[in-house]
């Protein structure tokens, strides 16, 4: 009974899951309007002040940031365990080898009708831009959130006192839960395939002050106003769960020459996440990959490196990388059954995301004070957000901004400890990934844990 129970409330929730997606709100949306009710306090004051678009331009340059800080690596194809077929005993007998990478690939495959499931789970808190926090100074996202607040609009009032019009962020940060669900299955002893199904939780953390500051001067790297006063406090923190991009993924060891065994992969990375929510690329994509691994008693090196084709805009096509060893020295029980990971795996995008998007109403380009940029503003080089000054469209009543997120390489380092729970069966993996560099949208650490079981 209370397996049935535990079943239907699972079901309930796993068939809820489109319905609470469809009916709500996106994450996204949610950040554009709080934007928008921040500054409905300060919008229009004064006739010079133009129109406000903030939210309106930030949003989608935080979603691109987003779709490429989010990008986490995903567990391999490649087994704990790898057996063959044994003519002279009629049955499957386990390859001596090491306990394999996590977080990357080596050539060996599973063996002929072996079947492997595993379970993999990882948190992420973003929360910096190109190094710098969100919430922090600096000149990240284009000023968008630095330490002296942004520049909404730069206008005067009726009698020509200088009007700024800032928004403060104390907090702002993406979180991720992602269980990674992965199958696969091996067509022959050189041949397999997978299924790998991300489910994600994200929450959206979103807190500060718009204010209206009067006759702003710069002073001390900061601002001091003649007056102020916060028009409208904002405090967003929701969360979505979903789906994320559904993987099918295939490996074919064809050569194995001086030790060295050699693979081909194919991955084809279906769309089935949100974009909206931050738990999904929007875009189909197939990435075909080479692999190598040479094993050294329970000790291997790897490498693989790939192409991944984006079919929605081939400029924004990635290459990919992973280069690491499985360390397995011990040989005393039980630490002989445990090893440690060392895995350095990168991505790097090829060109800028330029982008346009419209919004209507035209948009004041004033003078900002102290360095904080408006996405009203002139183009900000080598930082997220604007490529070139805004155009207004007197006809139509509409103002088209030139927004972009510049090419990242994204590098981390995957390390821990992966042992044996089941002799021949089941091994588990517990670990973390550090950034170690600062390109993009990034957390500061993303603890990691798989199990996997062959059968």
């Amino acid at each position: 009974m209370t397996r049935r129970i535990l079943t239907a409330a699972f079901l309930v929730t796993i068939l809820q899951l489109p319905y609470r997606t469809a009916l709500a709100f996106s994450l996204a949306e949610e950040l554009d309007m709080e934007f928008r009710r921040a500054l409905t306090g300060i919008a229009n004051v004064d006739s010079n002040a133009g129109t406000i678009v903030f939210g309106a331009t930030a949003v989608p340059v935080l979603e691109r940031l987003q779709v490429r800080g989010a990008d986490f690596p995903v567990a391999g194809t490649s087994p704990g365990f790898t057996f063959r077929w044994d003519p002279e005993t009629g049955g499957f007998t386990q390859v001596e080898s090491s306990l394999g990478p996590v977080f990357a690939e080596r050539a060996d495959t599973l063996g002929r009708k072996r079947f492997d499931i595993g379970v993999s789970y990882l948190f992420a808190r973003l929360t910096e831009v190109q190094g710098k926090e969100l919430n922090g100074t600096g000149d990240d996202l284009a000023s968008v959130f630095s330490g002296v607040g942004t520049t909404l609009s730069a206008g005067s009032s009726a009698t020509g006192t200088p009007i700024d019009r800032r928004i403060f962020v104390n907090e702002f940060a993406l979180e991720h839960h992602i269980v990674n669900l992965s199958a696969t299955y091996g067509l022959s002893d050189h041949v397999d395939v997978n299924l790998l199904i991300p489910l994600i939780g994200t929450r959206l953390i979103f807190k500060g002050q718009s204010i209206r500051c009067v006759n702003p001067t710069a002073s001390g790297g900061g601002i001091t106003c003649d007056n102020s006063d916060i028009r409208r406090s904002f405090n967003l923190d929701d969360s979505r769960e979903g789906f994320g991009d559904i993987q099918v993924r295939a490996k074919y060891q064809f050569a194995e020459s001086a030790g060295f065994k050699f693979a081909g992969g194919i991955a084809f990375r279906i769309p089935s996440g949100n974009e909206d929510n931050f738990s999904g690329i929007g875009d189909l994509t197939v990435t075909p990959s080479i692999i190598a691994s040479r094993q050294f008693g329970k000790n291997d090196l790897h490498f693989a490196g790939g192409l991944e084709l984006n079919g929605g805009d081939l400029g924004q096509s990635r290459g990919r990388y992973a280069l690491g060893a499985t360390i397995q020295p011990l040989t005393v029980h039980p630490l002989d059954k445990v090893a440690l990971l060392v895995d350095f795996i990168g991505n790097s995008s090829f060109l800028d995301d330029r982008f346009e998007i419209v919004t209507p109403g035209g948009c004041k380009k004033g003078t900002a004070v102290g360095g904080a940029s408006s996405f009203c503003e002139g183009a900000n080089s080598g930082v997220p957000g604007i490529r070139a000054p805004a155009q207004a469209d007197a006809a139509t009543g509409t103002t088209t901004h030139f927004l972009f997120v510049p090419r990242t390489d994204i590098i981390d380092v995957a390390t821990g400890f992966k042992f044996v729970v089941i002799p021949g069966r089941s091994v588990a993996y517990l670990g973390v990934i550090y950034p170690l560099n600062d390109s993009g949208l990034r957390a500061q650490v993303i603890p990691t844990a798989t199990i996997e079981a062959t059968f």
